[in-house]
């Protein structure tokens, strides 16, 4: 059984690390212009008003994201 520590220096010295979404991945450019929250003082009192969807990171081994390589 191995503890964080000794698993966090063998991936040091294999040079491995974890796919994650790193900290700094949210943080806008410089110059991004910010858009209002378009949803702000919409009364929502019946059913489908408004609609929503996920879109969830997912990171790529290598290259782009094209399919079929």
């Amino acid at each position: 059984m191995s503890g964080r520590c000794h698993v966090a220096t063998l991936m040091t010295r294999l040079r491995i690390e974890a796919l994650y979404r790193k900290p700094t991945t949210p943080k806008p450019a410089l110059g991004h212009r910010i858009y209002p929250h378009l949803l702000r003082g919409l009364t929502i009192d019946r059913p489908n008003p408004v609609w929503a969807m996920d879109i969830t990171y997912g990171p790529m081994p290598v290259g782009s994201s094209t399919w079929p390589p």
